[in-house]
């Protein structure tokens, strides 16, 4: 099946020798495809039938080459990989080929998981080119946990450097000590270095679960923000204006009254601060209508929210993340699709800077399991570090309606499969679902356990092998072991639960908070067990 012959393979010869950077580009739009996808070519073939079917599935993705290469012909493009193809028989292909897992194509690296791309047509322009590009994603460690909503931007970074980019994780050792306002309803706690340095290295371990971080280069932006003059910020500051500061969604909410609707407990706002003042706006008497449940209600002083400050220093934050653009000096830069002014303040400073024209690439939101922000205050997150078995039950409470946009943002699972898997049964899915995820962060044999330990608990009524067990004695009040050995974080979540009928002991509802431990097993909530063994005194 050799395709050249004669003066036409003396010619591929003769190109691969020449041109060395065309094999790259070829290994390069090779590695596009999945390890699944390679694989599945192998099964059953011969060596004619496996290099056939081989050049089928890279033809489409050969388009183009053309234009890297205007001087040689589509054919002895192919001449070129027919060549490959028959020095790496597929079953013994060479490992670079199979490290990848899966790989995107370049229409994913704009596409899937992404909410949008400012210049489309640039972003695509630079992708085209076949260059290597430099691209980062900054990450203000304000905290000590990441969840899978912080992994999006992280895997889209990810999948570019799999492509052969140089990509770079920007940590925010100064901009987390102001705080970015974005989507903020308060003023920010202003954080010190140390809680900073603390953080981070918290961040960077569970970072290494999304993204190798070998060949990935690391900057901290406190490195040029705190050498920069009082001039220099002004100087900054010219390329923007206060109004564009204060059409944020943000700042227009915190430098407005709210209130609360009484029917349906949304809050929103009802007047600026700028245009009436609050003593009047409380005497007046006037009426308002919900946005959310559209019932009309009064305005009084008891439901009444004041205005909440907005710090200078937060009409600052977008300058300075749009500096960071300017000394890295970026084609790309990622972020989720609530960073998009910010990201675009770095675009317009590039170029007043002179430096090269950067593309935004904003990724989505993903909700939290209850279809809230995801958020540590509404205690929906699935974090990255969760035991295998509580995040699998976690993902088993996401809303039905969410999990498009979990498959299409947290896992590898090709999304025409994923279509497929989601018009069947919404349980079958969501436990496809979960063990995809679990398998992302823990491994396969810690998903396929999950799974089995979830029918068991929850289908089966049966309880968890790996149970923890404690010794106590007698009379031991049950909140206080079970606030020392972590089921419950504090006496008054513990409480909580009590009233909500969320603890039960030995399969009986625990009704006190004074209640004493008896041996036998706790259950806590839906996933958390608990065996108590009583110690004679």
């Amino acid at each position: 099946m050799c395709l050249v012959a004669g003066k036409d393979a003396q010619r591929t010869a003769s190109l691969r020798t020449q041109h060395p950077q065309l094999r790259q580009e070829i290994w390069r739009r090779i590695s596009w495809f999945s390890k699944e996808t390679l694989t599945s070519l192998t099964r059953g073939m011969a060596r004619e039938r496996q290099t056939r079917r081989y050049l089928t599935r890279l033809l489409p993705c050969c388009r183009g080459m053309g234009e890297l290469f205007k001087e040689r012909t589509r054919w002895l493009v192919l001449c070129h990989i027919q060549s490959i193809a028959h020095a790496f028989p597929l079953p013994t292909c060479p490992q670079p080929l199979l490290s990848f897992l899966p790989m995107a194509t370049p229409s994913d690296l704009l596409i899937r998981a992404v909410s949008d791309v400012i210049p489309r047509k640039l972003a695509e322009e630079k992708l085209r080119s076949g260059k290597k590009l430099r691209l980062y994603f900054g990450i203000d460690p304000t905290g000590n946990k990441l969840h899978i909503g912080h992994a999006v931007p992280l895997r889209k970074l990810k999948q570019f450097k799999d492509a052969g980019h140089e990509v770079i994780l920007l940590i925010g050792s100064f901009t987390a000590m102001i705080g970015d306002p974005t989507g903020q309803d308060l003023m920010r706690k202003a954080l010190t270095k140390k809680d900073v340095e603390q953080n981070f290295k918290t961040y960077q371990k569970q970072a290494a679960k999304v993204l190798d971080l070998k060949g990935v280069e690391i900057r901290y932006n406190h490195e040029w923000l705190e050498k920069m003059s009082f001039a220099e910020i002004m100087g900054l500051a010219q390329h923007f204006t206060v109004q564009q500061m204060l059409q944020r969604d943000m700042f227009r909410m915190r430098m407005s009254y709210k209130t609360t609707c009484p029917h349906c407990q949304v809050v929103f706002p009802v007047a600026r601060s700028t245009d009436v003042a609050f003593e009047e706006l409380k005497k007046s008497g006037a009426t308002t209508a919900c946005p959310a449940c559209k019932k009309t209600f009064d305005l009084t002083a008891s439901n009444l929210i004041e205005e909440e400050p907005v710090s200078p220093n937060e009409f600052l934050y977008p300058l300075m993340q749009g500096y960071d653009s300017v000394v890295l000096d970026v084609d790309f830069e990622i972020g989720g699709n609530d960073q998009m002014f910010n990201m675009l303040c770095g675009r317009k400073l590039q170029k007043a800077f002179g430096k090269r024209e950067k593309a935004v690439l904003t990724t989505k939101l993903i909700e939290g399991i209850d279809g809230r922000k995801m958020s540590k205050t509404y205690n929906n997150c699935i974090y990255l570090d969760d035991e295998p078995n509580d995040m699998y039950g976690k993902v088993m409470r996401v809303k039905d309606e969410l999990m498009p946009t979990y498959f299409e943002c947290c896992t590898d699972v090709p999304m025409e499969e994923a279509k497929e898997i989601l018009k069947g049964k919404p349980r079958d899915a969501k436990a496809r679902l979960a063990r995809e995820i679990v398998a992302l962060y823990h491994g396969e044999k810690a998903a396929k356990s999950a799974a089995e330990e979830f029918d068991s608990v929850f289908k089966e009524g049966g309880l968890p092998e790996d149970m923890p067990e404690v010794k106590g004695k007698k009379g031991m009040v049950l909140l206080d072991v079970l606030l020392k050995e972590k089921l419950i974080a504090s006496k008054s979540e513990g409480r909580r639960l009590i009233e909500q009928g969320g603890i039960k002991l030995n399969n009986k509802v625990v009704q006190s908070l004074e209640a004493p431990a008896e041996e036998g097993v706790v259950t806590v909530g839906k996933r958390k067990f608990l065996r108590i063994i009583c110690e004679n005194t």
